[in-house]
């Protein structure tokens, strides 16, 4: 079996002595996605974070393409793509600039115009990014992640502040880096996109895993996330 693109192995991560993330273990091979699902302070933003190699764990071992993380980078970071909830672009930068940056900053080789066409951003190319809506933020978010074409992309909330069109336009860009190799882990509250995104879902309620299935169950992965999300009895399944 090959190594997979990115390994978790019972990884906490604690802010001032209270664990965000508990003991969590988590592998997704080439090709494959996986939808965190869980209510506000669950920990899926801060699982992210801990894969793009934005925070550290307190315990535990990460892993890319099976190479322990203190090995792995910072080589390691070419092969990571990350949409974080906030857009973290630079404002007074357009739209082309941005794009621009990060094109030089991995040395991608990618068409930046055909990029801007592909995101539907060839329109605002030239507007800085402070007069953007949140959605079209967003956007420019998801092709700046996709630009280098990563192994290992990290979706953080990708359906916010996106309508229908610029929402399937997403899923034929993530289907596409499936396609060539890239391994998905996003995190949202919008259960029914995120799971037609998957492969399978996790559940996730005070940083621990209380529920994994396949994407196509969606019946209990609404039900288990109405139940973190209510507060509910912790369960472990599969």
């Amino acid at each position: 079996m090959p190594a997979p693109v990115f390994e978790a192995e019972r990884v906490t991560r604690r802010f001032r002595g209270v664990p965000a993330v508990d003991e969590v273990s988590l592998r997704v091979t080439a090709g494959e996605s996986v939808c965190l699902l869980g209510p506000n302070g669950a920990g899926k933003t801060t699982l992210l974070r801990l894969a793009a190699s934005l925070a550290r764990p307190s315990s535990g071992a990460l892993r890319y393409r099976g190479v322990p993380a203190r090995d792995a980078f910072p080589a390691a970071r070419g092969w990571i793509g990350f949409a974080s909830h906030h857009s973290l672009l630079y404002p007074e930068l357009t739209v082309r600039e941005n794009l621009e940056f990060h094109r030089r900053l991995h040395a991608a080789d990618s068409d930046l115009e055909d990029v801007l066409a592909r995101h539907g951003l060839a329109a605002v190319a030239d507007t800085p990014t402070r007069w953007l809506s949140r959605g079209t933020a967003q956007r420019v978010t998801l092709a700046r992640a996709l630009l280098h074409r990563p192994d290992l992309l990290l979706l953080d909330e990708p359906f916010s502040g996106l309508d229908a069109a610029a929402g399937e336009r997403l899923f034929d860009r993530v289907r596409e880096a499936r396609e060539r190799g890239a391994a998905l882990i996003a995190a949202t509250h919008d259960v029914d996109r995120g799971l037609a995104l998957a492969d399978r879902f996790v559940v996730l309620r005070r940083g621990r895993v209380i529920h994994e299935g396949p994407a196509g169950d969606r019946d209990t992965a609404r039900r288990v996330y109405r139940q973190a999300s209510l507060g509910g009895a912790e369960r472990r399944g599969s």
